[in-house]
């Protein structure tokens, strides 16, 4: 009796006869040494998406003939051929700490794994700090799902004896995507709810002693913190919490120092904050995350209140597509100084003041002005018009106009690019790239390949003609423009 009771177990567990009624071939066991072989094949079928959900992903950039190291480079490819690649790694933290003392270790073994993503252009994620993630999926076009025990290790693949399945099942995709993102959203702490935009006290901006102190002395780091805390303040309803200092590191792209470098640097700079600025009120805790209160600017005595008439609103996906990170401090502070009086502006779309004035507002230099307006229109965040040019030198000449655009994902936008050199040839699409440089149009895809099919129209002749004129023209010139350069390659003879 004892045996047959066993081999019902078996045949519960490993056949799964009672359970699951769906035909032998949508449901296919993976033994332990296929399990690789297998896997690569299948992304490299994919066709559409790619979702990876990995407890360990151990990878060794010196060993690149190994199966991780292998992974990583398939799911790259994969990204160039257009299949949207997302990957979610756990922090390796260990619990070994009660949860309440907020000061676990973090080992970093998927750190290797995280970078390398990055700089694949693949959309890579942690979970929460406070969560484990002991998930070893991988969902592929919504509708094939690999699941099991086998972490993205060398030792998984070559020595363990791991159990993985291969199943086909759409619905059953769709029910873990939908878990996927919730650990992705609660992973995104940086990002503020409902995807609201923030408002930043249009006060901070205006004082000199605080946004326009920041720039004179390049303190990019404490702009960069009260910014994060304005968004916290937002995320925890209140003016008054406790402050996740791994949350900040992962926003700053510190984080991969140790924690007590970070954390001394952080609270440097929140001592600044509070002693400097003005701008909050900081207690330390030996061993805790630091106590955060931050003030109301018109009136330091009150705790900080959401601003009803001078603000600036920031779009959340500042944070979500890593502008923080990217953006140089000169373009991060006129970006803002952008919105700031865009928010003033008649038509909401854009606003005009000459550099003198801006200069004399905002208390800095036309220099930066100058940069951070160059540098914003090459990423494609800002459109400046240029007004025509005097006839007489004893008028002055109009302020230009600036159109403040939408922030993007540029991880995706260099995807494009890539797909679209791929498709073009690198020699043709170099040279659209060359005329994008001097109309300050390098990141605006559109104006790209309207250059290629200009070249394809009216031969590369006519476009190194038209732009040999165009170089010789001042960059202040309002003819230094994409409409301008159309123009002169079509009345080219």
């Amino acid at each position: 009796m004892k045996r047959f009771i066993v081999f019902l177990l078996f045949l519960f567990l490993f056949q799964g006869a009672f359970v699951y009624s769906a035909p032998a071939k949508d449901v296919a066991y993976i033994p332990p040494r296929q399990y690789f072989d297998i896997l690569i094949q299948e992304i490299k079928q994919a066709q559409s998406s790619i979702t990876v959900c990995m407890y360990l992903f151990s990878v060794f950039v010196n060993r690149p003939d190994s199966e991780p190291f292998q992974i990583v480079q398939s799911l790259a490819q994969a990204a160039k051929r257009g299949v949207k690649v997302r990957v979610i790694l756990d922090r390796n933290i260990r619990f070994s700490q009660s949860p309440q003392m907020r000061s676990w270790d973090i080992e970093g073994k998927n750190r290797t794994a995280f970078d390398l993503f990055q700089k694949s252009g693949i959309a890579v994620y942690y979970d929460h700090p406070r969560i484990l993630t002991h998930a070893k999926i991988i969902v592929i076009d919504g509708s094939k799902v690999i699941l099991g025990s086998t972490n993205w290790t060398k030792t998984a693949f070559d020595y363990n004896y791991e159990g993985s399945v291969l199943i086909h099942s759409a619905p059953l995709a769709e029910e873990i995507l939908q878990d996927i993102e919730k650990i992705i959203t609660k992973s995104q702490t940086s990002l503020i709810e409902n995807n609201q935009n923030l408002r930043i006290p249009g006060f901070f901006i205006e004082d000199k002693t605080r946004f326009s102190r920041m720039v004179t002395k390049l303190d990019h780091r404490s702009f960069d913190i009260y910014l994060y805390l304005l968004q916290q303040q937002l995320v925890q309803k209140s003016p008054h919490f406790y402050l996740d200092l791994q949350d900040l590191a992962e926003s700053l792209g510190i984080s991969h120092m140790k924690r007590t470098s970070y954390r001394q640097q952080i609270l440097k700079v929140l001592k600044k904050l509070d002693n400097r600025y003005a701008l909050l009120k900081m207690t330390a805790h030996f061993g805790k995350d630091p106590e955060i209160f931050l003030l109301d600017l018109r009136n330091p005595q009150k705790s900080y209140q959401t601003p009803t008439h001078s603000f600036v609103l920031l779009s959340a996906d500042y944070w979500k597509y890593e502008w923080n990170q990217k953006l140089s401090f000169a373009e991060k502070a006129f970006y803002l100084i952008n919105l700031y009086h865009l928010n003033s502006s008649p038509n909401k779309i854009n606003w005009s003041l000459a550099a003198k004035t801006i200069s004399r507002i905002h208390d800095v230099s036309p220099h930066f002005i100058y940069k951070g307006s160059v540098e914003l229109r090459r990423k494609n965040l800002l459109d400046v018009k240029h007004s025509p040019l005097s006839k007489h030198v004893t008028q002055p000449r109009k302020p230009n106009i600036y159109t403040p655009l939408p922030l993007y994902n540029h991880k995706t936008l260099a995807q494009q690019f890539h797909q679209l050199e791929q498709q073009h040839g690198s020699p043709q699409f170099n040279r659209a790239k060359k005329i994008a440089v001097l109309l300050y149009k390098d990141s605006d895809i559109k104006a790209v390949e309207h250059f290629m099919r200009l070249e394809n129209e009216y031969g590369l002749n006519k476009i190194k003609q038209a732009l040999k004129i165009l170089g010789a023209k001042n960059p202040d010139n309002p003819k230094r423009c994409v409409g301008y350069f159309i123009n002169t390659v079509k009345n080219l003879k």
